[in-house]
């Protein structure tokens, strides 16, 4: 028996004779001529003018109804609940002004079809003729619940209790009117009052689960769930809300369970298939959760909480297109769904669409201004469109909202570290790490700031624990290598890349940085053929073109052009011209005598590159500055051995040797190794003195 559905209205006296209608199983009817409900030979009760209720089953001319019970009535004494179902009443109520039974029954008829205005009219003439009408308080309050006005509604139930204090409905309905308010301990009581009265009873169980549920108390929720499926072991929506409450306490498999079960008793629940669809979707079994979606909205094609969670199975299965069409349709059909918004706006970020990405976390935002999340995810579209400050600005926001987010402080530190924040960045790789001490990204983090401010053992040591914790992280052998070069410890650092390659043999950037370190230690075949790996693999790297070019101009291999015009051909392509490529393709033209090469590049970067150092090194290529003023444009001093590298290449170029050999041995003296420059001055002292070509 579906208790869920209550008989309305009192008994009434017989109306007249009228037309038998035709009903289809879960129709709605309303009594026009009093008559019985038979089980058999067995008298249910008899239903009078303006009681409503549902239809089972038809047989014929005869209807299974419930009207608190279930039984059989002849169709002729009902017509369907509709607006013409009103005009009847009407009529009757017209023929029979006195029977406030009759108004009552066209109040409730009303009621049931949303005219909540029209329902308050009859219930308040029925209560102003007879102020002791017990049921008309009763559904004056479901009336007021309707128009959202609680207080009034819990105001008519505590009159209907004065009158009638050993109706257990009426504690029931005072009971859900204070789930809406929030007031679950008094509704408790309600309910307790409404056991106490009748102890079997269906509805109060589900109410007090849901009250248990709301108070996130999800044992005490399942114990009145079962006691609710004892009562009625048929009651699908009892164990689609017990299921419902395991999937919340993650017991997936019992869930699953009482999802199948809902869906046998009912197989038009569209709600169960939708929360099975769910439970599918955190087991990672998309295909059937897209299966079980699609049943849920052919059965309810207005459910915007079925299209989004298979919007969210097709973008797992990285069928975007499909995704973000049903997440549009979420939001159409409810505009207000900020997760469909949020999970269109990460689809749209892994599509690159970062700008419509932007634009959906900017809704989530306005739908829920501490929505953390939202914030660190706009942020992340931020950052891919390299709108750094912005990126940092929601980071920082995120982190507000919840300070214990760990990968905000993550993201926040990696862009301070782009900007050489170096320190701004270590504090937040700091908390990230206190926040998560067993996530390597952040010791890795870490180690890169304590190796752009030259603390390469701090670096070292960060690493070494990013590697305890992932043995097999390649990145972290990667950095550590990079980091050991920078000590100058090229076996070591050789030894880390090598490692790194082994966990991930697809990595460019681990070949390009090994091939770094055999070209400081001047074994220029094995750099050529780690350069030559790492082109391979991704070919569209345009540094790696450059020091591959690098140690050709090192060698004299004319292919070194190929690679300068390559890295440049790339970087146009990208829109993003670098000084450096410019000045090594100069450099090397101009070594091998080629001066049109030479003003082909300098000619075709013109008001291109950033106004920032090494522009003035180009300058003086393009002979606008002199050698005095280029140094006096250098600020510090990894720049002044910049600019005497390219002062030495271009005596070399120009035969003067002796003040190629000066400006060489400045940068040997005094420089950094960790610049390509010094790897080029100091291989070009070696050809000066005689040593390995």
């Amino acid at each position: 028996m579906n208790r869920a559905v209550l008989a309305l209205g009192l008994f009434f006296s017989a109306a007249g004779q009228v037309e038998a209608q035709a009903f289809r199983a879960g129709d709605r009817a309303v009594v026009v001529e009093g008559a019985p409900v038979m089980a058999g030979d067995k008298l249910v009760q008899r239903v009078s003018p303006g009681q409503a209720l549902t239809v089972g089953e038809v047989k014929g001319e005869q209807l299974l109804v419930e009207s608190g019970d279930w039984g059989w009535l002849e169709s002729k004494h009902v017509i369907p609940l509709d607006r013409k179902a009103i005009e009847r009443l009407s009529e009757l109520v017209g023929e029979r002004p006195d029977d406030l039974d009759l108004l009552f029954g066209r109040g409730e008829a009303r009621r049931w079809l949303d005219d909540v205005d029209g329902a308050l009219g009859d219930f308040n003439d029925v209560i102003r003729r007879n102020p002791k009408y017990t049921a008309a308080y009763v559904s004056r309050g479901r009336t007021w619940l309707a128009k959202h006005e609680p207080d009034k509604a819990i105001a008519d139930c505590e009159k209907a209790i004065r009158l009638d204090p050993k109706n257990a409905e009426t504690y029931l309905l005072r009971g859900a009117l204070r789930i809406e308010k929030r007031d679950f301990d008094k509704a408790l009581a309600d309910f307790d009052e409404t056991l106490r009265l009748d102890p079997n009873h269906y509805s109060c169980r589900i109410f007090r689960g849901d009250v248990w549920l709301a108070k996130i108390e999800h044992e005490k929720a399942i114990v009145e769930y079962d006691e609710a499926i004892r009562i009625d072991p048929t009651a699908a929506f009892a164990y689609r809300r017990r299921g419902f409450v395991r999937a919340e306490t993650q017991d997936y498999d019992k869930a699953l369970t009482d999802f199948d079960e809902a869906i046998q008793l009912d197989p038009k629940d569209a709600p169960a298939f939708r929360m099975r669809g769910d439970v599918w979707n955190v087991k990672q079994e998309y295909d059937k959760a897209i299966a079980d979606y699609d049943a849920a909205i052919k059965l309810d094609p207005k459910d915007a909480t079925a299209f989004d969670g298979r919007g969210y199975a097709w973008s797992i299965k990285r069928e975007f297109d499909k995704g973000i069409a049903d997440f549009d349709q979420a939001i159409r059909l409810d505009p207000k769904n900020r997760q469909a918004f949020a999970r269109r706006g990460g689809v749209r970020s892994l599509k690159g669409e970062y700008d419509k990405a932007i634009a959906d976390f900017d809704e989530v935002i306005r739908l829920d201004p501490k929505n953390g999340w939202a914030f660190r995810s706009r942020g992340e579209a931020w950052r891919a469109k390299e709108k750094h400050d912005k990126a940092i600005a929601d980071f920082g926001e995120a982190i507000r909202l919840d300070p214990n987010d760990v990968n905000a402080f993550r993201m926040r530190g990696h862009l301070r570290s782009i900007k050489q924040e170096y320190d701004k960045a270590i504090a937040d790789y700091d908390a990230a790490i206190k926040l998560d001490p067993k996530n390597a990204s952040g010791f890795e983090g870490r180690s890169y700031c304590w190796s752009m401010k030259g603390e390469f053992d701090r670096a070292i040591a960060d690493l070494d624990e990013a590697i305890r914790i992932k043995p097999k992280r390649g990145s972290a052998f990667g950095r550590r290598g990079s980091a050991r070069r920078s000590k100058g410890e090229y076996d070591k650092a050789i030894a880390d890349f090598d490692e790194a390659i082994r966990l991930e043999p697809k990595d460019a950037t681990a070949f390009g940085c090994r091939g770094d370190v055999w070209r400081v230690k001047r074994n220029y075949d094995k750099a050529i053929a780690d350069y030559d790996e790492a082109i391979r693999l991704d070919p569209k790297h345009s540094e790696i073109y450059v020091d591959r070019g690098i140690v050709r101009m090192l060698t004299r291999s004319s292919a070194a052009a190929d690679d300068f015009r390559m890295a440049v051909k790339l970087e146009g392509d990208a829109g993003k011209r670098d000084s450096f490529t410019v000045l090594f393709g100069v450099a090397h033209a101009r070594l091998n005598g080629d001066e049109t090469e030479a003003r082909r590049l300098l000619s075709e970067s013109e008001g291109q590159l950033k106004q920032d150092w090494p522009l003035p090194c180009v300058e003086f290529f393009r002979g606008k500055l002199d050698g005095p003023k280029l140094l006096a444009a250098a600020s510090n001093r990894d720049q002044e051995m910049g600019a005497r590298c390219y002062l030495g290449l271009n005596h070399l170029a120009n035969k003067r040797i002796a003040e190629a050999r000066r400006e060489f041995q400045w940068v040997v003296e005094r420089g950094s190794k960790e610049f390509r420059e010094y790897v080029i001055a100091e291989a070009e002292l070696k050809r000066m003195d005689g040593g390995p070509k």
